[in-house]
């Protein structure tokens, strides 16, 4: 069952989905800000947290607003957040600080998932409503097992057809140099879609299909999720658009963003792995 929107008047209703669009478009200026020439910890931690840290702590003090524990964490969480944010996308000098300060980051996304797990517990805010929970896992759990096994075959079959991609990956030069290299490069992946993916098959989505319902929740997030795969090859960015609305809604069906996490880090796992297998 969908969660009700939050709040229950007219007006709330209205301004709920106009604060997440907005964090969301946030979220995306601070993306771009950054761009993608930063060592591979540095963007994984940047996408954690204005992916992941920055729209969850608006989503804590949206539900939790009436109650002053959850509205503090939930506020201090989000100071956490755009500081060091800021810094780096408008501040002079903060793009080559956030090269040399990967530790600082993590910090920042450590003190800010901490005091959203505060406001879970002591402000009793319900995070399970932006699909942070398990859901149904008993019908999602066995599912993703399958469409994991899927994945292999599909990547397998898609490096022999398109070329393009098997030039692309692994995608950082990191991976191309060493197992070991291509190993860290695949965990830092795996964090990486952490934050992503609590985004696109979390916050948004959920938050979204509160007040408009699911389907336009899924198709508002598939395009410029669509969008974020150009530079890759034709392929992954045509089909980025349909991948990503069926990931949603497999998400919906279970009510959690976690099938999302594991299906999209085990694909881009094993392109890297193919990639660098075919080299």
């Amino acid at each position: 069952m969908a969660a009700e929107p939050f709040p229950q008047d007219r007006a709330g209703q209205r301004a709920f989905p106009i604060i997440l669009v907005s964090v969301a478009m946030l979220a995306l200026l601070f993306n771009n800000q950054r761009g993608m020439r930063s060592p591979p910890m540095v963007w994984a931690t940047w996408t954690v947290l204005i992916f992941g840290c920055l729209p969850m702590a608006t989503g804590m003090v949206l539900d939790g607003w009436r109650q002053a524990r959850a509205r503090a964490y939930g506020l201090t969480a989000l100071v956490v957040v755009l500081a060091p944010l800021v810094t780096v996308a408008w501040v002079p000098g903060g793009k080559a600080w956030l090269n040399g300060q990967p530790r600082l980051l993590l910090l920042a996304a450590a003190v800010s998932g901490g005091l959203m797990l505060l406001g879970v517990v002591h402000g009793r805010v319900d995070l399970r409503r932006w699909g942070v929970g398990l859901g149904d896992w008993r019908w999602w759990l066995p599912r993703t097992g399958v469409a994991v096994l899927g994945t292999f075959a599909l990547v397998a079959v898609w490096f022999v057809v398109d070329p393009a991609m098997r030039g692309y990956y692994p995608s950082d030069p990191s991976a191309r140099e060493s197992i070991p290299g291509l190993l860290v490069y695949c965990a830092i992946l795996g964090f990486y879609m952490v934050g992503w993916e609590s985004f696109w098959r979390g916050s948004l989505l959920f938050g979204l299909a509160r007040c408009w319902g699911p389907l336009a929740a899924i198709l508002f997030g598939g395009l410029p999720f669509f969008l974020l795969h150009r530079g890759k090859p034709e392929t992954e960015m045509v089909g980025s658009f349909v991948v990503g609305c069926l990931l949603s809604w497999f998400c919906w069906r279970g009510k959690s963003l976690w099938p999302g996490v594991i299906l999209h880090a085990v694909l881009n796992l094993s392109v890297q792995v193919a990639g660098y297998g075919m080299m």
